[in-house]
């Protein structure tokens, strides 16, 4: 466990690669472009007919215009000036916005799907896709206060995702409201001739079925989680959300995960095993950008792959290299497979027995840019919350539950039986309706 800390603090977030998109022109376009044209004498003849006949007409009218066009050529200017002055600072002024967003803290976004949920919460769209390997869904959905829903492993399509870990990616809608997200998942669900993987079962209408309801419902919590909340500095309000459920009708019951602490190293042994073996296609021949000046194939894959990945992705693939070799596979990757499936039992026991587990979504508000880049294993600990319901598949929720001590959002975390979304939608539908910090 200690060497699998150590090797996760070489890691951070995946950086995906893109195939080079340069084209170049066919041999039709160049033809088109490079085709001179051609008059005939006729033609010709006539314009030089026309050009004589309205020469002297001509002459005229300039030297009557040109007095005009020179008393006006300095005001002109002087407009033309001011007008081009005022364009450029708007000019400067959009691409500020765009590269610098309206954020005076200059926190986070949240990752990887950050994009997607900041779209979503300044209102540049109704909805946004993102892809959850551990979390990348639910933690942008916490940091920007809207609603992440991570499904069922396997419930969407993974058709058209760049893989980076293909037992634990999964598509789900970030949106602002549950009744969105319901509507939207509704549509992208369901079985797909292109992924085998995809689920057969029926999809319901998750939209449509949406009823807001706590009463009845049996809501866990995690003994093991009790001393990481602590630490977030908010378990006045986690708690005052355990005593609200009760108010309106729920039981909680606290339940005991003893492996819930293996999950982070579990969680990057395995991606990482996985990443290695998804970027092999990245090698210059059919995917990513090719090395210029190789002479042989070798080179070719060499010079491909080192200039083509950045520091961390090499950093990824050399671990998952190592925890795949045949000295250390059954050490590390095996046993990581064994928590895996541990973890997935102690879940199935657990959910026979409740029909929700709730946690914090990540340890706090967002943080600024940069803060955490020299403590990796402070940053990775965001993902201790997440990362569970990748490992055992479940689907996950993230709602907005309260403000932080900087006024950023917080999230809660909802995670549910396998394809009981429909459950997920139910309970955060109420929770949204009716909870009120500190009431």
């Amino acid at each position: 466990l200690a060497l699998l800390l150590a090797i996760v603090m070489m890691i951070s977030v995946f950086a995906a690669c893109e195939p080079d998109p340069t084209v170049e022109p066919t041999d039709t376009e160049t033809e088109v472009n490079t085709e001179p044209q051609k008059e005939t004498a006729a033609e010709t003849d006539s314009e030089t007919e026309t050009k004589t006949e309205t020469k002297t007409e001509t002459e005229t009218v300039i030297e009557t215009e040109t007095e005009t066009e020179t008393e006006t050529e300095t005001e002109t200017e002087t407009e033309t000036e001011t007008e081009t002055e005022k364009a450029t600072e708007a000019k400067t002024n959009a691409s500020t916005e765009v590269n610098e967003p309206d954020n005076s803290s200059g926190t986070t976004g949240g990752g990887s799907s950050g994009g997607s949920a900041v779209a979503v919460a300044s209102d540049m769209c109704a909805f946004a896709l993102g892809s959850d390997t551990g979390g990348s869904i639910r933690q942008p959905a916490s940091f920007n206060g809207v609603v992440g829903i991570k499904p069922t492993y396997a419930r969407v399509s993974r058709y058209g995702l760049v893989a980076y870990a293909s037992s634990f990616d999964q598509i789900g809608p970030i949106t602002k409201s549950v009744e969105d997200s319901a509507l939207v998942l509704s549509i992208i669900a369901g079985h797909d001739e292109k992924d085998e993987t995809s689920l057969s079962s029926s999809v319901p209408n998750y939209f449509k079925n949406l009823e807001g309801k706590i009463a009845g419902l049996k809501v866990g919590v995690l003994k093991e989680t009790n001393d990481l909340i602590a630490k977030t500095g908010y378990a006045h309000i986690y708690d005052g959300i355990r005593t609200w459920l009760e108010s309106q009708g729920a039981s909680v019951q606290e339940f005991s995960v003893p492996s819930f602490d293996l999950c982070l190293p579990t969680y990057y042994t395995l991606t990482t095993a996985e990443a290695t073996s998804n970027l092999g296609r990245f090698d210059g021949v059919k995917y990513t950008s090719r090395a210029e000046g190789v002479t042989n194939l070798d080179e070719l894959y060499l010079n491909s792959r080192s200039e083509g990945f950045g520091n961390e992705v090499k950093r990824r693939i050399m671990l998952g290299n190592f925890v795949l070799s045949s000295g250390y596979y059954d050490a590390y990757y095996m046993k990581a497979m064994q928590v895996r499936q541990g973890l997935k039992n102690e879940f199935k026991t657990i959910f026979q027995n409740c029909d929700v587990v709730i946690l914090p979504t990540t340890f706090g508000e967002a943080f600024e840019i940069g803060s955490k880049t020299n403590n990796p294993v402070e940053m990775y600990v965001e993902d201790m919350f997440t990362t569970l319901a990748n490992i055992i598949g479940n689907p996950a929720i993230s709602i907005p539950c309260g403000k932080g001590k900087t006024g950023l959002p917080l999230g809660l975390q909802i995670i549910a039986d396998n394809e009981q979304e429909q459950t997920l939608f139910n309970f955060s539908k109420y929770f949204i309706d009716n909870f009120k910090e500190g009431k």
